[in-house]
């Protein structure tokens, strides 16, 4: 993922509390499994050399051991 790929965790906040990507990964997590349930949070380009960059890596990277991500629109 992008150093700027983020999560927002407070929605109702007209600003939103935004947890990037690099921020995820300074941060051991102590977890088996990440769901990410939102919108496309697996969807993500190839690249030829490191694969698809998606909001699982910063999670995988800090410790956990599997992620689940969405590759369609959640509604």
């Amino acid at each position: 993922a992008s150093e700027w790929s983020h999560l927002v965790v407070d929605a109702d906040d007209d600003q939103g509390a935004a947890v990037y990507a690099h921020e995820i990964t300074e941060r051991p997590i102590r977890t088996q499994l990440v769901v990410l349930a939102a919108c496309r949070t697996a969807d993500s380009t190839l690249r030829r050399t490191e694969g698809p960059l998606t909001l699982s890596r910063p999670f995988l990277v800090a410790g956990a051991s599997s992620v689940i991500g969405t590759l369609w629109d959640v509604v």
